[in-house]
């Protein structure tokens, strides 16, 4: 049985692409305290933020051996993109059912599009912008496409 019908209004109203590993998600966790989608999405943003910190550890190591600016830019691009896939992946945790699913597209197609202009805001002097938009219009369906596919599963 579906505990959920729709998103929270603050969780459909949030998507904040950050560089750090503050949550996209302002105002904590945006579920009701008692509810089985609290405790999901609790379980799901520890595990995002370990996941945040063994790539970020990676990272340090690769961006003190960048030589040149399309090595840094690399590296941005797959910063943005492994920050968009692990909270990506943390909003899988509440998906159950094809209502939540339409709201979880609608929310990674936002917080792509966020994360475009935070790019541009934030490296107006580094180039990246239709590779990084290339990327995360193929990650956003994968991600879609992954959701699909566990509610087609757990219905069989």
């Amino acid at each position: 049985m579906h505990s959920l019908t729709s998103f929270p209004a603050r969780l459909k109203d949030s998507a904040r692409p950050r560089w750090s590993h503050r949550d996209p998600v302002e105002g904590g966790n945006p579920f009701e305290r008692h509810s089985q989608s609290h405790a999901k999405w609790s379980r799901a943003t520890d595990s995002a933020r370990n996941s945040l910190r063994r790539h970020d550890d990676h990272l340090n190591i690769r961006l003190a051996n960048a030589e040149d600016l399309k090595e840094y830019q690399g590296e941005l691009v797959s910063l943005a993109t492994t920050r968009f896939d692990i909270w990506a992946e943390r909003g899988l945790a509440v998906v159950d059912s094809q209502l939540l699913r339409n709201e979880y597209v609608t929310w990674l197609h936002t917080y792509a599009a966020n994360w475009l202009a935070y790019v541009d805001d934030t490296c107006p002097h580094v180039s990246i912008n239709e590779e990084l938009k290339t990327r995360l219009s193929i990650r956003t369906a994968h991600w879609a496409t992954v959701a699909q596919s566990r509610l087609s599963y757990s219905a069989s």
